[in-house]
């Protein structure tokens, strides 16, 4: 038997977007100065912390329907923060091997995160449908 999810900070889906925010806090930091860091690292946290903060505020919403939406939001802010990640991982301004590889280890979390919120749209929609 699963044990039920009584707070948003208790989901395995939350707590995994949560340890990819902090990643990118600190792979943003690593980013060269000037323009292009600066727009892609505003984008990069943008949308992983609207993954996680998206999640929470589903968990509170009234109806399965409703959370399923949310979620839906949640998994198009994942797809974006992917983006930038294959933006920093290709791009030979961002191209020191330990910026590269800290992308790639946050790039693995955040597929988790998207194949997490997958199957918790999954298991939603079977209340709705």
């Amino acid at each position: 038997m699963r044990n039920k999810i009584v707070d948003y900070k208790d989901s395995k889906v939350w707590q995994k977007a949560l340890e990819v925010i902090c990643d990118v806090i600190e792979l943003v930091d690593m980013l060269p100065t000037g323009p292009a860091s600066t727009i892609i690292g505003s984008q990069i946290l943008g949308s992983s912390t609207s993954v996680c903060a998206n999640i929470a505020e589903g968990h509170s919403s009234g109806t399965a329907r409703e959370y399923h939406r949310i979620l839906r939001i949640a998994c198009r802010e994942s797809k974006e923060t992917d983006n930038w990640l294959q933006v920093i991982k290709r791009s030979k301004k961002f191209a020191k091997p330990e910026i590269v590889i800290r992308a790639q280890e946050i790039e693995v979390k955040n597929v988790e995160v998207m194949k997490m919120l997958s199957t918790l749209k999954k298991r939603l929609k079977e209340y709705f449908t």
